[in-house]
C-alpha cells in the first residue's frame, strides 16, 4: 500500500523508467519489442488516472482483486500492442463475454467488444455470466 505522496513519487519514477526503455528499445531496433513501450506507457497512464481518483495502483492486481479501472479505449489500445507483439493474442477478445460490467457505480451486461461503453471508466466484476 503507497501513500499519495508515494504514488507521486512512483508515477515519476516509472515514468523514467519508461523513457529509457524506449530510449533502448529503439537502440535495439525490434518492433514488437518496441511495443512493450506503448503498454507500459499505457499503464502509467492508467495508474495516474487511478491516482487522481483516489486509488491506490498499487493495489490493483489480479492476487488483491482491486481493479485498475480502465477506460474502454484503453483496453482497444492495450488490444493493439498486445495483437502486434504476440500476433494475435488479446487480453479481451469475444470469449470473454457475456460479462458483468460496474459502469459509473451501476452494473451492466455487455455481450461484445463492441458493447463496451465509449469514452467510459469501468471495472469488470465477472466474466461468462449468463443474462438475467
Amino acid at each position: 500500500m503507497m501513500t499519495p505522496e508515494q504514488r507521486e513519487k512512483a508515477l515519476a519514477q516509472m515514468q523514467e523508467v519508461n523513457d529509457w526503455f524506449y530510449s533502448q528499445a529503439i537502440q535495439i531496433g525490434n518492433h514488437p519489442y518496441i511495443e512493450f513501450c506503448g503498454l507500459l506507457n499505457e499503464y502509467v497512464k492508467a495508474c495516474k488516472a487511478a491516482h487522481d481518483q483516489g486509488i491506490d495502483f498499487s493495489e490493483c492486481n489480479k492476487h488483491s482483486g482491486d481493479v485498475l479501472p480502465l477506460a474502454n479505449f484503453m483496453s482497444r489500445y492495450i488490444n493493439d500492442k498486445l495483437d502486434c507483439i504476440f500476433s494475435g493474442a488479446k487480453i479481451l477478445d469475444n470469449s470473454f463475454f457475456p460479462a458483468m460490467l460496474n459502469i459509473r457505480g451501476r452494473e451492466q451486461y455487455v455481450h461484445s467488444l463492441e458493447e463496451l461503453p465509449i469514452g467510459e471508466t469501468f471495472s469488470i466484476i465477472e466474466t461468462g455470466v449468463k443474462d438475467v
